[in-house]
């Protein structure tokens, strides 16, 4: 098992490697990358270049807090290590940030949900920050993939809804979460020299956010993606950062 949890705690260096045990590429963050660290592997195939895989069930971002949690401690222990670390070139850093700071669209949407108060979602905001600077302070190139939108009902009950139009399935408006969005940048959570993917890019149009299209799911729940929606957002990261350049 690739994926940790506080029951089921991964040391770095015992970490799940694809294609390659000598890995230049490393993946960190919670259970929304188990699948992009998975499609990574797979579109790196044919090269000699390796995919580490560093994620923790429910563990929001936590590096540099000094609780005692065992998500806290893994997130330290596990950042330390890609910091220290010569093997890796690039590290991939995603999270769920939206239920973290305004909980989640089921049951409110249309409507926005209430935002938490400062004191939940600041640390977590500082803990990003500092995960992305430090990790980016050792040499190494940082790319955040924001999460995918997160939908206000499982795609289970979407695919048995009235919410699919010629193929498509329609998740949610584009206008609310771009809400999220505009709130999330102004918290500053991701410097502006970090390389960013927008996953909005090839899940949203103008006016809606599918949760698939063409009879492919980008989902499996509501909030992670599918192993077909994570072989997009890798491709989208091949196509929109240096990822492979000259490999």
């Amino acid at each position: 098992m690739c994926h940790a949890s506080s029951d089921h705690i991964i040391e770095p260096e015992d970490a799940c490697r694809y294609n390659n045990e000598s890995a230049a590429i490393a993946v960190f963050g919670d259970s929304h990358v188990v699948e992009l660290a998975y499609a990574l592997g797979e579109q790196v195939k044919g090269t000699e270049i390796g995919v580490a895989h560093f994620s923790f069930s429910g563990c929001a971002a936590s590096y540099g807090q000094a609780d005692s949690s065992t998500c806290s401690e893994w997130a330290n222990n596990t950042v330390n290590y890609i910091i220290e670390s010569d093997e890796f070139t690039h590290v991939i850093v995603s999270y769920r940030m939206a239920s973290k700071i305004w909980g989640t669209p089921r049951g409110v949407y249309p409507n926005l949900p209430r935002i938490r108060s400062e004191n939940k979602y600041k640390p977590i905001i500082d803990s990003l920050r500092s995960t992305l600077l430090d990790i980016a302070a050792s040499g190494k190139q940082v790319i955040y993939v924001d999460q995918a939108p997160e939908l206000p009902w499982s795609i289970q009950e979407l695919v048995y809804s009235d919410r699919i139009v010629n193929g498509n399935i329609h998740g949610l408006s584009r206008g609310w979460w771009d809400s999220f969005n505009t709130f999330f940048e102004n918290t500053y959570a991701v410097p502006e020299f970090i390389d960013r993917v927008h996953v909005d890019e090839i899940h949203c149009d103008d006016e809606v956010c599918y949760a698939g299209r063409e009879g492919t799911s980008f989902y499996f729940d509501e909030d992670h993606m599918s192993v077909e929606g994570a072989k997009r957002v890798a491709d989208l990261i091949i196509m929109e950062t240096d990822l492979l350049a000259g490999r």
